[in-house]
């Protein structure tokens, strides 16, 4: 079946809309702080912590974005990236963080440690600490919060400045189902590996006076018959680009266009699977297919740098909803693997 579907659907396609990125604003962020206690809190307060105090006291960050309230409630999310500001560090080295889903509901509460930021202030009724969702009376099942242990996504916390977490397939589906089930949008808890004294970081919350360092998330994402960019292309002087085009619809035939060197032979990789993160083949060249994703085949780009494929889409329901990624390889002799790559496509069949 898969390989039938292949040799019929694989020439190449897209759609009707192109897809749009949104940059969301935090909607409730608050630092747990290790406290036996628990009534530590700092829910209202203009920074946010991660990892172990001069005193080895652990801090872990918790931060939510309402999904369903920005986007369209039948949109496919392509790709996400979390974007945070480092305001203090205290170690030189970078500080490996870790994202989990959170599994609990939790409420961020009013208390604000003012200028003791670091070791936070007494909680008030509704905040968030190291024993309660929802202080004094609604507790974690774990101390430190309820998440999964496996991690979601991946960064290096710098020395102050702006640093994001790169998308990782987890976190897209993460977004995917805060925006198809939002009562189960608890949001991620961001940790270190807890294990060195004086790694913590200072981020700005959603409180914070600077508006361009408050916590937000990129989401890029499609309508059924739409079609987005999920990456960029490398090559020199310039990447060749891939976009889509027709009607990417049940019946109807959608187009992929390739643009590059005029000549120059061309493949068009198909996969039903955006790999993220992408594959990087060498330093500045990602590769946002599986490998052994499929192509109809060599061809060459005209005298203009372009090659169209048609992609007839069959008149089935059975192909509605369904997803297809793809990406361009072009020959290039001034690339460490003789070939340059353009940007990604992401379509969605309506």
């Amino acid at each position: 079946m898969f390989a039938h579907f292949c040799l019929s659907l694989c020439y190449s396609g897209l759609l009707i809309a192109q897809g749009a990125t949104t940059a969301l604003p935090c909607s409730a962020d608050t630092t747990l702080y290790l406290d036996s206690f628990g009534d530590t809190a700092n829910g209202a307060g203009n920074s946010v912590f991660i990892g172990l105090n001069t005193t080895g006291v652990t801090r872990r960050m918790l931060v939510k974005f309402d999904i369903a309230a920005a986007l369209p409630a039948n949109a496919r999310i392509v790709t996400v990236q979390l974007n945070l500001n480092v305001a203090q560090a205290a170690t030189l080295p970078p500080l490996a963080t870790t994202v989990h889903l959170v599994t609990a509901p939790w409420d961020e509460g009013t208390a604000n440690a003012g200028l003791l930021q670091g070791i936070g202030t007494t909680a008030t009724a509704g905040d968030c600490t190291w024993l309660h969702r929802n202080w004094p009376t609604v507790f974690w099942a774990t101390p430190g919060g309820d998440f999964d242990p496996t991690p979601h996504g991946f960064a290096d916390l710098p020395q102050p400045g702006p640093t994001n977490f790169p998308v990782t397939g987890s976190m897209v589906a993460d977004v995917q189902s805060w925006l198809n089930t939002p009562a189960n949008n608890f949001g991620w808890l961001l940790k270190s590996n807890e294990l060195t004294t004086r790694e913590v970081r200072r981020l700005d919350s959603r409180e914070s006076l600077t508006p361009a360092n408050r916590p937000q998330l990129l989401v890029t994402y499609v309508l059924p018959g739409g079609w987005a960019n999920a990456g960029p292309g490398c090559g020199s002087p310039v990447p060749p680009t891939l976009a889509g085009g027709g009607t990417f619809a049940t019946g109807f035939t959608a187009t992929f266009t390739t643009q590059g060197p005029a000549f120059t032979p061309e493949l068009t990789l198909f996969s039903f699977i955006l790999q993220q993160p992408a594959a990087q083949l060498f330093p500045g060249c990602s590769f946002h297919l599986p490998f052994g994703s499929i192509t109809p085949g060599l061809r060459f780009l005209d005298g203009a740098g372009v090659a169209v494929e048609g992609l007839p889409i069959p008149a089935s329901s059975s192909f509605i909803g369904l997803s297809l990624a793809s990406q361009s390889a072009v020959l290039d002799s001034l690339q460490l693997l003789g070939f340059s790559l353009s940007n990604a496509v992401f379509a969605l069949v309506q």
